[in-house]
């Protein structure tokens, strides 16, 4: 393993406790901090060819959904993406 993806593993990994830590003790701010901080190492990991399962796996323990890249030319699973705007979470998610 690289010094980058060693470094990148360690992050993820405090970046783990601290999130459990912070569900434990009902700091949602925090949760919301490490959340975004194991969103950003997992992109990190993502573009530069590197394996964070710890991380994707916490972060859909959280609801958070993870992308998983499909192979080359193949189609959607779910189709294409339909939004309601008369639907009000949908309202509220488009206007930002």
């Amino acid at each position: 393993m690289s010094e980058f993806a060693t470094e990148l593993a360690v992050r993820a990994q405090e970046a783990i406790a601290s999130l459990r830590e912070a569900a434990a003790s009902g700091d949602d701010y925090l949760v919301e901090v490490r959340v975004g901080e194991l969103q950003s190492l997992a992109r990190l990991a993502d573009d530069n060819d590197v394996r964070l399962p710890q991380a994707t796996e916490e972060l859909a323990r959280h609801g958070v959904p993870t992308e998983v890249p499909l192979p080359e030319g193949e189609p959607s699973p779910t189709g294409p993406i339909v939004l309601d705007a008369a639907e009000p979470a949908q309202r509220d998610a488009l206007s930002g």
